[in-house]
């Protein structure tokens, strides 16, 4: 017999509940999961956004978009069912031939997270880890209270950190596109 749960979020918190995988997709295919669910360690995980949080995740989408090859498309807070669980991250790049399902099965270019103080940890740790064992080829991480952007590249299974562009700096990014990063004017007029 399903449990009935109340998985509301408020803004810029996360509620972590113990689930099996099938249940996960389960109640995900009833629509009884809010959309910004994920899935690891045995857990499901759910995280509330906010208008601050989505307005840096559209900027990243505006940067990159002009720059993403053809054959790529930019998703917003889509599902990558991957084998260490069920993730969906701010942004990611994927190739066009992935095959027809609901959620990216292959392995995407990019990752972005932008942080709040509810993924700061899991996203810098955890998250960053089962990515990189996962295959996403590269992870880049927002942090609007640096403000910074840190860029991952994937090596032997692991994302190592291969650049760090801060506040009041503006760089090329690293890759996988030549993309201008400039912290401060992704989090303008957002910051506290």
């Amino acid at each position: 017999m399903d449990v009935m749960l109340d998985l509301r979020v408020p803004a810029d918190s996360q509620l972590a509940v113990p689930m099996r995988r099938d249940e996960f997709y389960r109640r995900g295919s009833a629509d009884e999961l809010p959309r910004k669910s994920e899935w690891y360690d045995g857990l499901c995980v759910v995280t509330g956004g906010s208008r601050s949080h989505g307005a840096v995740t559209a900027r990243i989408v505006v940067l990159l978009a002009p720059h993403v090859a053809t054959g790529h498309t930019v998703l917003v807070e889509t599902g990558w069912k991957a084998p260490a669980g069920h993730f969906v991250p701010d942004v990611m790049v994927c190739a066009d031939d992935e095959p027809g399902s609901p959620y990216l099965e292959g392995r995407p270019v990019l990752v972005v997270e932008v942080l709040s103080p509810s993924t700061r940890r899991g996203d810098l740790t955890r998250k960053r880890e089962l990515y990189g064992l996962d295959g996403a080829a590269w992870y880049w991480v927002v942090d609007p209270e640096g403000p910074a952007v840190v860029v991952f590249e994937r090596r032997d299974g692991n994302l190592v950190e291969v650049q760090r562009v801060g506040a009041g700096e503006t760089g090329v990014a690293a890759g996988p596109y030549p993309v201008r990063l400039a912290p401060d004017e992704l989090v303008e007029r957002i910051r506290p």
